[in-house]
């Protein structure tokens, strides 16, 4: 474990290692300098590739988790709250760019998201990949 404050930001770093392989690595960020965590970001790894990264909003209490196939995205999820009703999922391509997002409500129940919404991720996604 290491700590730092840089810049006004507090950061505490966790690795953890198996046979001297990297399996995870979780980061507490505070961006008031304090000890108060505002962020959690955690990275998960297979034979040195990462498969799995969250980050967390503390205050927002928001959580977007995704995953990895031979380094590249296939699928991201998240949720808007503790008290949210649904959690959204999106399925990417070879090029990680968005071909199709669903809903699930609390009661497990999977709706694809309007052609609309499907088509803001989309556009979205285009503007972070460029």
């Amino acid at each position: 474990m290491s700590e730092s404050y840089k810049n006004g930001k507090y950061k505490r770093i966790t690795k953890v290692f198996e046979d001297k392989m990297l399996v995870s690595i979780k980061e507490e960020t505070s961006v008031r300098g304090s000890n108060v965590v505002d962020f959690v970001f955690i990275k998960l790894f297979r034979d040195g590739e990462m498969i799995f990264n969250s980050t967390r909003d503390v205050a927002k209490n928001t959580t977007i988790r995704s995953y990895y196939n031979h380094g590249k995205m296939v699928l991201e999820e998240g949720n808007e709250g503790a008290d949210s009703s649904r959690e959204t999922m999106i399925f990417f391509d070879a090029n990680e760019q968005p071909f199709e997002a669903f809903d699930k409500n609390l009661d497990g129940v999977v709706k694809q998201v309007s052609a609309e919404r499907l088509s803001n991720y989309k556009k979205s996604f285009l503007i972070i990949k460029n």
